[in-house]
């Protein structure tokens, strides 16, 4: 149970003292607590709740002001009757150590969970879970408009996913689909890439005898992410597929393969060894040009200059090096082609002095 004074951030700021809320005063006010509470039990430096107030660019008297604002704290915890010590002056700032707080008993609620669960009561673990999902009133620090909130709010969502996608887990092990579904399909809309809450969806819709529905929700989900990331579902979604198509899914339930308790994703057999590894390394070379239409007075040409004997790439031979240059579409023009067309133009007269040049995979 919450103590008599109790801090709440899942959701908008929000303390009580003896059930009575607490008039924080203003923005600045709330911005100052909200960041003390981030770090409950730990110090805050004057510098880092001047962070949070101001950024980077924080007025010539931050300090005077933050000390104003946590009098002013301390005043309202006083008026409530909570005591002008809730805020304890530690340098080089100031803390809060005292009082009740939701995410804290959030994340114990989930230690006890898993302990529960370790010790083989899932319906416990289960409880403990949905007790700790209870205390969410909204986004973290909803009405914190700063980076450090921010921050704050999205590593605290992140937990209340997981949690959540543990407490479907359970229920669907404890033999409650119907129940899930509509929950799971309002999360698969707000989080469409969660590879793990479509793959609980599909078992649960499974379970609750809608093997169609969970297939659909499958291609689905790989369509999206084909089209907004250009890959394929992971393995452990894969798995799912594969045990709905072959009507197994009831046998681990709420557990994913590849997941503590559930079974191994199947994994696909190795390639077979190459029978000649001498085989050469495929080149990325268009093939040879049979045939080359006109252009005979460019081709002859470029047979003149390949016919110039004496020359050398490295500037030793006895005359300069010639060059060559061609102009066109590079579509085609290409120039992994230019040193075989003249040489099929001119019934191979060049193939010996320009060398094809050969790209290989990197």
């Amino acid at each position: 149970m919450p103590a008599l004074l109790a801090f709440h951030i899942l959701g908008p700021l929000q303390v009580t003292h003896a059930d009575a809320p607490v008039m924080l005063g203003g923005p600045r006010e709330r911005v100052l607590l909200a960041a003390l509470l981030t770090e409950h039990g730990r110090v805050v430096s004057v510098d880092g709740l001047a962070q949070a107030l101001w950024g980077d660019r924080p007025p010539a008297t931050a300090r005077h002001q933050v000390a104003i604002g946590v009098s002013r704290l301390r005043k309202a915890f006083a008026t409530a009757g909570a005591g002008r010590d809730v805020i304890a002056t530690w340098a080089p700032g100031y803390l809060v150590a005292g009082g009740w707080l939701d995410a804290r008993c959030f994340e114990e609620r989930a230690r006890q969970a898993h302990d529960a669960l370790a010790a083989g009561d899932r319906e416990e673990a289960a409880r403990l879970l949905r007790a700790g999902l209870s205390l969410w009133r909204g986004p973290a620090l909803n009405g914190i408009d700063r980076p450090f909130a921010e921050i704050e709010a999205a590593r605290l969502e992140e937990r209340r996913l997981l949690v959540t996608e543990e407490r479907i887990g359970l229920e669907l092990d404890l033999g409650r689909p119907e129940e899930l579904v509509g929950d799971l399909l309002a999360l698969v809309r707000a989080h469409p890439l969660r590879e793990r809450l479509r793959g609980l969806l599909m078992l649960a819709l499974h379970q609750a005898g809608r093997r169609a529905e969970a297939l659909a929700v499958y291609q689905e989900g790989r369509r999206q992410l084909v089209e907004a990331l250009g890959i394929e579902p992971g393995p452990q979604l894969r798995a799912v597929h594969q045990a709905l198509l072959r009507d197994e899914p009831a046998r681990h339930r709420g557990t994913l393969p590849g997941q503590p308790g559930g079974p191994a994703p199947q994994r696909e057999a190795p390639a077979p060894p190459r029978s000649d590894p001498a085989l050469p390394v495929p080149a990325q070379l268009p093939p040879d040009v049979w045939g080359f239409i006109g252009r005979r007075a460019e081709l002859d040409a470029l047979d003149e200059l390949a016919a110039i004997s004496g020359t050398a790439a490295n500037g030793a031979g006895d005359r300069p090096l010639p060059i060559a240059i061609i102009a066109g579409v590079p579509a085609l023009c290409r120039p992994s082609r230019l040193p075989r067309a003249p040489g099929a133009a001119a019934a191979g007269r060049c193939a010996g002095r320009i060398p094809a040049r050969t790209w290989r995979p990197r």
